[in-house]
């Protein structure tokens, strides 16, 4: 629970200092688009959930696999926290995205 809370708390800052440049290059001549706080919600709350991360830590997995001892045991730590992480994003942000997004 400790490193999904590490992981949104982290994506919140990213998109945080990177909302700024969203609003500016949204709001320049000639567009219509807007990115209000609700799409700062969305990107926050509603983001990939975590297929390029599984991908890197099956990689991670298989390049360790050759490996004996402490090294194979930590490719599995890191695949197994992955895809716990991306089970607790499914399970508690997928379920929940539809009430983030009517705020």
């Amino acid at each position: 629970i400790a490193l999904y809370v590490w992981v949104y708390l982290s994506r919140f800052i990213s998109i945080a200092l990177c909302y700024p440049v969203l609003c500016f290059v949204s709001n320049k001549k000639g567009r219509d688009l807007l990115v209000d706080f609700q799409y700062f919600l969305a990107f926050w709350w509603c983001g990939v959930r975590g297929i390029v991360a599984l991908s890197l830590a099956v990689i991670v997995q298989q390049r360790l696999e050759v490996e004996e001892g402490d090294i194979y045991k930590k490719g599995n730590a890191i695949f197994t926290l992955v895809c716990g992480l991306v089970l607790l994003s499914l399970l508690i942000n997928g379920t929940t995205s539809s009430f983030v997004m009517k705020k």
